[in-house]
């Protein structure tokens, strides 16, 4: 191995991120396969293994929701390393308008196509949208609220996937991202601490009231999840993951870690959740990361693990009629279906050249336009 492999091995690349989005993505249909409720504490028990595996699943989201703050500040870092020799503060604040406005048009665009695809199948399967969103400006108001996935912000309000909810917690993050990245960056580590405290206040509230059944699934609770992806991105975290993850103990320590944070999740539940995400992805690093046919199967599922993500209720209502064997042989062929329909959906965006259309949408640099 060169130096240049040396150096790119070094760091918490692309296809890292698609393993561990392979990994949360199977964790979501396992987790929405068998009923649960994740809120709840859960016996460690064999007889209980069903009910603990998918309540443990639910950390997918946080996952997710760290993934998507690293992420975003990661390619924050790479806008502002080649603007910031020029960009005043009346210019920052236009980068960050620009930066906001590029990320949620490509999250719309990869949305939408799907809920043209789900609407599509609502319709052919009987269903009306009358019944579904009601009749005259209230329903068309709740369409374009459910069209533009804001269903879930403020109240609640009829929509044609329940599990769409993510994509607009994502936004609020997206939204918000200007405001706490500056936070970070005036503070520091005290700005971190600040910022981490204050995010994760609405879990110490919800342990403290012992609100169990109440919905979580609101951006207010896993605002926290996507700080701490941010804050990994900005003290280079996952980067320190790899270059200390093929040392034997560290392994060994990483599946301690891991099997520790499990065991307090089933006790302590949800407001676990952040921490856990970070230990599978420290896990997926060590090991999923280093098995060549392994990682290249749960990079393809990462790959597409957003189209996945947002088809996936529909297939598992499809498949519910399904007798099978039993439930593993049916959630195994429910998980290869929706990775097959994953690819046709990316092999059918290629095809009509969708990613080009999304690109005619977003604001480019002078210099892009200039050489593009």
């Amino acid at each position: 191995m060169n130096q240049e492999d040396k150096t790119t091995r070094a760091i918490f690349s692309k296809d890292d991120t698609q393993i561990v989005k392979g990994i949360a993505v199977i964790m979501m249909i396992i987790h929405h396969f068998i009923s649960n409720n994740p809120g709840l504490p859960v016996t460690l028990s064999f007889d209980n293994r069903k009910m603990v595996i998918a309540t443990a699943c639910k950390v997918c989201v946080s996952i997710f929701m760290v993934l998507s703050g690293y992420g975003i500040m990661r390619s924050w870092q790479h806008t502002w390393h080649h603007h910031s020799h020029e960009a005043s503060e009346k210019k920052k604040v236009l980068l960050y308008c620009k930066f906001v406005y590029n990320h949620i048009v490509k999250l719309l665009f990869s949305f939408w196509l799907i809920y043209l695809m789900c609407m599509l199948l609502f319709l052919m399967r009987g269903g009306v949208l009358k019944n579904l969103y009601g009749s005259g400006r209230q329903g068309v108001l709740y369409l374009m609220k459910d069209f533009f996935d804001l269903y879930n912000l403020y109240e609640v309000t009829p929509t044609l996937v329940g599990a769409w909810w993510f994509m607009e917690a994502i936004f609020v993050c997206y939204f918000l991202f200007p405001v706490m990245n500056l936070i970070l960056e005036k503070g520091k580590i005290i700005g971190a601490i600040v910022l981490a405290l204050g995010t994760y206040s609405p879990w110490i509230l919800y342990q403290i009231r012992q609100g169990f059944d109440r919905h979580t699934d609101r951006e207010l609770f896993y605002l926290f999840s996507f700080v701490l992806g941010m804050i990994c991105a900005e003290y280079d975290l996952f980067s320190m993951f790899v270059r200390y993850s093929k040392v034997l103990p560290v392994k060994g320590l990483a599946l301690i870690v891991m099997t520790g944070m499990f065991v307090i999740r089933c006790r302590y539940c949800l407001i676990v959740d952040p921490f856990f995400a970070v230990t599978v992805i420290f896990v997926s690093v060590c090991f999923f990361s280093r098995i060549p046919n392994v990682s290249e199967l749960l990079k393809s599922f990462g790959e597409c693990s957003s189209d996945i993500y947002m088809f996936h209720i529909s297939i598992l209502s499809i498949m519910s009629g399904v007798s099978f064997v039993n439930d593993k042989c049916k959630v195994a062929v429910i998980i290869f279906f929706c990775w097959s329909v994953g690819l046709a959906v990316a092999k059918l965006k290629a095809t009509v050249h969708y990613q080009q259309l999304v690109n005619r949408c977003l604001i480019k640099d002078r210099k892009e336009v200039k050489h593009g």
